[in-house]
This record gives C-alpha cells, sequence and structure tokens, in this order.
C-alpha cells in the first residue's frame, strides 16, 4: 500500500496520483488513466486496501528514471558530470528494485526525448506517462518504494538543469546524417533495453517516434527485426508491420 505521509507529499506539491493495478504491481489499474479523474478519497481507500499508486506525469514534470541492471548508475554519473548537477538536490525515490527516481520540473515549453543511446538504463519520463508512487510496494521484491533520507521534507521539486533539458530537446530529426561504421547497440542490446519497456506505454506517435529514432540511431538501422518485434507486441498495431518498416526505412538507411 502507500502510505498516507507518502501521498500527501505529492498533493501538496499538485502531483495527480492513480491507483495501479492489484495483479501487476506497476501498470495504471484503468484502460483510460491519462485522462481520468480520481477522487482523493478513493486513492486513499485504494490505497489501505493494499493496493498500490502510481504518479501521472503532467507537462511540467520530468522523472529520471535510472535502472542500474542495465547501466543506468554509471549512465547517471556521466549526466551529473556532463551537466554538473547533484541528484540530492531534487527528492529521489528509491524504487524498491534498485533503481531510483529522480523528480524534476521544467517549464513545459519544450519537447523532450524519452531516450538518450548515450546513457543506458536512463529513461526520461515526462508528460503521458507514470511511475510507481513511494510508498507503493514493488511486485518483484516486496521492497517499498522509498524517498531518499530527508527527501520528503523538500518543499519545493526544482526545475531539471538548463543544460540537462537542452540535450533532451527533441527537434523533430531524425538523428545524426553521418554514421560510425558499426552500431553502438548491438541487437541484444537493444532487445534487452526493449525488454524492461512495456509497448503499451508507448501507444502514441509522440511516445512511440523517439523510441524508433534512438533505435535506428542506435544499430545503424540494423535493429529493424527487434524493434518490429517489440511494436508488434501491442494488439493495436499487430498488423502494421509494414507501415512500420516503411518508417524505420525513411529515417535513411534501411
Amino acid at each position: 500500500m502507500t502510505d498516507k505521509l507518502a501521498i500527501e507529499w505529492y498533493w501538496a506539491r499538485n502531483y495527480e496520483l492513480i491507483p495501479i493495478h492489484p495483479d501487476h504491481g506497476k501498470r495504471p489499474r484503468d484502460s483510460g488513466w491519462r485522462d481520468r479523474s480520481y477522487d482523493h478519497t478513493d486513492l486513499m481507500t485504494w490505497a489501505a486496501a493494499g493496493y498500490n499508486l502510481g504518479v501521472r506525469l503532467g507537462p511540467n514534470d520530468l522523472i529520471i528514471d535510472v535502472d542500474p541492471r542495465n547501466g543506468g548508475a554509471l549512465s547517471l554519473e556521466m549526466l551529473e558530470r556532463r551537466h554538473g548537477f547533484l541528484r540530492s538536490l531534487w527528492p529521489v525515490v528509491a524504487t524498491g528494485g534498485g533503481g531510483w527516481h529522480i523528480y524534476m520540473r521544467h517549464d513545459g515549453t519544450q519537447r523532450l526525448r524519452e531516450l538518450i543511446t548515450e546513457y543506458p538504463g536512463i529513461e526520461f519520463k515526462k508528460h503521458g506517462k507514470q511511475v510507481v508512487a513511494a510508498g507503493s510496494k514493488h511486485p518483484e521484491t516486496g521492497l517499498l518504494y522509498a524517498f531518499q533520507p530527508d527527501h520528503l521534507e523538500k518543499t519545493k521539486v526544482l526545475n531539471a538543469p538548463r543544460d540537462l533539458l537542452a540535450e533532451l530537446q527533441f527537434d523533430g530529426g531524425t538523428g545524426p546524417s553521418v554514421y560510425d561504421d558499426q552500431p553502438t547497440t548491438t541487437n541484444e542490446q537493444l532487445a534487452l533495453l526493449l525488454s524492461y519497456m512495456p509497448i503499451e506505454e508507448y501507444d502514441t506517435n509522440d511516445t512511440w517516434t523517439p523510441v524508433m529514432i534512438s533505435a535506428y540511431n542506435a544499430t545503424k538501422g540494423q535493429g529493424l527485426d527487434v524493434f518490429l518485434a517489440w511494436s508488434l507486441g501491442d494488439p493495436k498495431y499487430s498488423e502494421h508491420a509494414a507501415i512500420i518498416t516503411q518508417r524505420w526505412r525513411s529515417l535513411g538507411r534501411g
């Protein structure tokens, strides 16, 4: 269950909470969770019954989702060195699975990428996504999602570093036009990365296209079969193999 103290922390900072499916532990309970309104009393009742809650991200929200199992710890260190920031300045939640959620905000005017191939093991969660809330229980380890010491006391969620937002800026392009001879990511590595990304959470063009571009650039166009298998895992698009293949090849190196 999500504890009352954590719930009140989120509401005091204008985060929106949603119920998590009791059989999955991480997935939203409702198919229309992105647009549905939830009553505070109902959410408290859901949590009191022992079920998890999630945080529905709004236009000004950004969460750095770090998965050390896939290299995220080293990627986070590189990200901090490159942009000169300390994660301790922002609220950090240990996920219960060995990772972290770093809560940041931005002005909402920029289109941000969710993946940068240079930082394996990191997703940049933004508007339209959700993460499991602090105080919830990890479905595999049974450990709680918990704020780092003293982070529950942070009264304000600061904006992300300006340089980081600039790097995350999505310009709608297709990536670099000049490629090295060898991919930076093998098909096996791409398959592993995508295995941590439920296709159901990338069911809009705005969320799916950046993943395609990142996968294309990382594999230098050689990861079509892996990306296609991942994309077709969504029943809504199971008949779209030809369309997806065409879009992949339109990036210039099919």
